[in-house]
């Protein structure tokens, strides 16, 4: 009789006092450590007029991200970090393009922004 109960004991002391795997919650919200998201590039319109600026966001979420902006023709202020402000410099098509990397995954997004004559 001792020995059923000291091994009753053991079980309930082995099913009360240990999680199962599926009911431990990762301190991250289950993103790994590097994980970030770059939704996309974001301005409050898609054209603006000659010699007028646009502030372009490149909407991320995540730590410790890079971002490396292209813009081929305008005048760019900042662009160290997920913001610039976009001026046309002259009209038409502007593509703008945005890398974002947190040193282990990359991903770019583009936008065209039209540049139209005052």
């Amino acid at each position: 009789m001792k020995t059923t109960s000291l091994v009753l004991g053991l079980i309930a002391l082995l099913l009360f006092s240990c999680k199962k795997d599926n009911d431990l919650q990762p301190a991250n919200n289950g993103n790994t450590p590097n994980s970030f998201t770059f939704t996309q590039l974001y301005a409050d319109k898609d054209s603006i007029k000659l010699s007028t600026s646009i502030v372009i966001t490149a909407i991320t979420t995540g730590n410790n991200l890079i971002y490396t902006w292209d813009v081929p023709l305008g005048v760019v202020n900042g662009g160290l970090g997920n913001e610039i402000t976009f001026t046309g410099c002259c009209a038409g098509d502007h593509l703008i393009k945005c890398k974002v990397t947190n040193g282990v995954d990359t991903i770019q997004h583009q936008m065209n922004m039209y540049v139209k004559l005052p």
